[in-house]
Formats: structure tokens, sequence, C-alpha cells
């Protein structure tokens, strides 16, 4: 178990490195620092979570769209809104997934993922970008993790 604990901070101390890589590079903070690195962490032990989280960040993103849109919410409310958006969605779906992994924290990822993106798609009124950016970083990472778990033996090929 310590094993496996030490290599789950390795792929979030990476993860962390590769989205400031990404920030320096593209100048664009869309995944927040833990999101995408604990994202990658549970997409790894259960591939199902990407579906919920991805449903998740989608709807979100597109709710904090129309309610900032029409009631100028932002900052800490946006956040709220954004989360618990996605803690609709991921638990809706937990039974779909079929998932063990418990949803207090993993239900809160897509939010969290789903405010950053809309802070830059509002800053810089450009929605393709967050989108593509957070989707090369989230890859990145995961190709790191699945390195690291092989070698060290935690997941067979």
């Amino acid at each position: 178990m310590e094993h496996v604990l030490a290599l789950d901070i390795l792929v979030l101390m990476l993860g962390f490195v590769v989205g400031y890589l990404y920030y320096i590079k593209f100048r664009t903070a869309v995944g927040g620092v833990i999101a995408t690195p604990f994202l990658v962490i549970y997409v790894v032990k259960e591939p199902a979570i990407i579906l919920s989280t991805g449903l998740a960040i989608s709807l979100a993103v597109v709710a904090l769209e129309i309610v900032h849109d029409r009631y100028l919410i932002y900052g800490r409310r946006a956040f709220y809104v954004a989360a618990f958006i996605s803690m609709i969605v991921f638990l809706s779906t937990y039974n779909w997934i079929g998932t063990q992994i418990s949803t207090a924290f993993t239900s809160l990822i897509g939010g969290i993922i789903a405010y950053n993106m809309h802070k830059e798609i509002v800053s810089n009124g450009d929605y393709l970008k967050p989108v593509l950016v957070w989707m090369a970083e989230f890859l990145t990472v995961i190709i790191i993790a699945l390195i690291i778990y092989i070698l060290a033996g935690v997941i067979a090929i």
C-alpha cells in the first residue's frame, strides 16, 4: 500500500510540474494545480471515471456560461455552481459507470476543471484554446502516470 501511495504522490508531483510547464508555454491555467493530476490517478485506477468527469466538465462549463451571461455570477459563487453541477452529474452516473472509488472528492474534480476553464474562456474569449490545452495536459500526465505504474508493476500490460 505504501508503494502505491508513493507512486501516487510521484504522479501528483510530476502532474504539478507538467501543469506548470503548460501554463508557462500557453499562459492558460485550465485544470488548476490539483485537479488534473488527481483525475489522472483516479482514471488510471478506474478508467470509466473519465466518462462522468468529462460529462460533468462539459455541463458545468455550459451552465457557467449561461449563469455568467444571465446573472453575472463569477468568483466563488461561480465555483459553487460548477462544483454543485459536477457532483450532481457524477452522482447520477455513479451506478452507470460502476466505479469502486468514493465520489466524495472525485465528484468535485470536474467542477474544479470546469470553473478554471470558464475563467480562461471569460478572460480570453476563446473556447478552443482552454479545452485543447487541458486535453494535452491531461494526456501528458496520464502517459507519465501509466509509464510509472507499469514500470513499478502496479499495472500489468
